[in-house]
Order: C-alpha cells, then structure tokens, then sequence
C-alpha cells in the first residue's frame, strides 16, 4: 500500500515550485515570443494585402491612363489623316484648275493660231489660183 507521509507531501510541493518556476522561465517567455512572432506575421501579412490593394489599384489606374492614351492616339491618328486628305484634295484641285487654265490657253492659242494660217491661206489662195491659171493658160 502507499503511504502517505511527509515526503509525499515534500515531493508535491516541490512539483508545484517546479512547475511554477518552469512555467514562469520558460513557457510564458515563449509563449511571449511567439505572440510577438504571430502579430509580426499578422502585421506583415496587412501589409503585403494592403500592398497588393495598392498594386491592383495602380494597375487599374496604369490601365485607365493607357487607355486615354490610346484613345488620344486614335483621334490624332483620324486627325491627321483628315487634315492630310484634305490637304491632298486641295492640292489636287488647285492643280486641277491650273491644269484646266493651261489647256484652255493651250487651245486659244491653237485657235488664234489656226485662224491667223487660215487667214493666211485664204490671202496666199487667190495668188496661187492665179498663178496657177497662168501657168495652165501659157
């Protein structure tokens, strides 16, 4: 049977003490450090969440500014090409109408021209049926 007498009662107690001093020395400062670690983690975990919010938002923005950007380029790219085509048309036209004015110069003056030898020839015609009769009649 077991008995119970004061080394019992000294074995128990100094389990207690050790138990307390063991708790007080090692368990509550790991305990202590771990927390430390946990709210480190838990702190660098918001972080990096609040740093990826932040990347996504940027990126969208980057993208909205890339779109804009887009946007603009399209509309000066339609632009300038309105104006070029425009440019040409006038161009084109204004050389047109020279063109004309060159051709119908051109034609007055074939015209001037034919009319002066026709003339011309006309005057010279009856010299040269006279001619051409004394010639026949001798």
């Amino acid at each position: 049977m077991i008995s119970i007498d004061i080394t019992l009662i000294i074995q128990i107690v100094n389990f207690l003490v050790s138990l307390c001093i063991i708790n007080c020395l090692i368990i509550k400062p790991i305990r202590g450090n771990l927390m430390k670690r946990q709210s480190l983690v838990d702190a660098d975990v918001n972080e990096a969440e609040q740093k990826r919010i932040n990347a996504d938002i940027a990126t969208k923005e980057h993208g909205d500014v890339i779109a804009k950007v887009r946007a603009g380029i399209v509309l000066q790219k339609h632009s300038a090409k309105d104006d070029a085509e425009s440019n040409a048309h006038s161009i084109l036209d204004e050389y047109t109408q020279k063109a004309r004015d060159i051709r119908s110069e051109a034609s007055a003056i074939v015209r001037d021209e034919s009319e002066r030898a026709l003339k011309d020839l006309e005057a010279k015609v009856s010299g040269f049926t006279q001619s051409a009769l004394a010639k026949v009649l001798d």
